[in-house]
């Protein structure tokens, strides 16, 4: 009887059915926080708003710990490039444009004195013009290539006070940007909103 009782139990675990079970279970969200399962690849519980992500490597929640600066900041910007639906805390924010801030500076110092005679003819070589003309090319394409990363970004940073992404059109109208940037300079909301955890919580 125990013989065929431990035959039983190995077909179980080497049936390939059962693979196929857990495999099947291993595709849908589990909530970290009450145990809820949920749809595939949900990102927050819809019971009691908790992170549906599975940890990895021992992390929380598949977070890594970032404290951020300039670049760090400004690097996770065009990472997270396609992410929409997370949060991004206020260091991120504001480091990421303060980096662009200084790279367009850099590019600006060199175009300013090409296109201005009060700056004498120390500018006016051929050379430098040369160099300016190819760096206001660049800057037009760094404008370009930065625009959809930085949207996302503010994207998130809404979401992480618990408001829709949809506001980040009103940078469309100079008021609006004024409202955003109010909004850019709030502390993230505490705990988990719809978005998922508090950046600051689980970094």
């Amino acid at each position: 009887m125990k013989e065929i009782f431990l035959n039983f139990s190995l077909c179980l675990h080497t049936n390939p059915v059962r693979r196929s079970f857990n495999i099947m279970e291993n595709l849908f969200s589990k909530c970290t926080r009450c145990g809820y399962t949920s749809e595939p690849y949900a990102l927050v519980c819809p019971m009691c708003g908790g992170d549906m992500r599975t940890p990895s490597n021992g992390q929380n929640g598949g977070y890594t710990h970032i404290k951020y600066n300039p670049w760090t900041a400004y690097v996770s910007m065009f990472k997270k490039a396609t992410d929409y639906r997370s949060r991004s805390r206020r260091s991120e924010y504001w480091y990421a444009y303060l980096m662009d801030f200084i790279i367009r500076f850099i590019m600006m110092a060199i175009l300013v004195p090409a296109f201005m005679p009060e700056f004498g003819p120390a500018f006016k070589t051929e050379t430098y013009e040369t160099v300016a003309h190819i760096t206001e090319y660049v800057y037009m394409v760094y404008t370009l290539v930065i625009l959809f990363p930085q949207l996302t970004l503010t994207v998130r940073r809404l979401h992480d006070i618990g408001m829709n992404g949809i506001w980040a059109a009103m940078t469309l109208f100079p008021v609006g940007s004024i409202v955003i940037l109010y909004f850019m300079t709030k502390d993230s909301m505490p705990g988990y909103n719809m978005y998922g955890p508090n950046p600051k919580e689980t970094e």
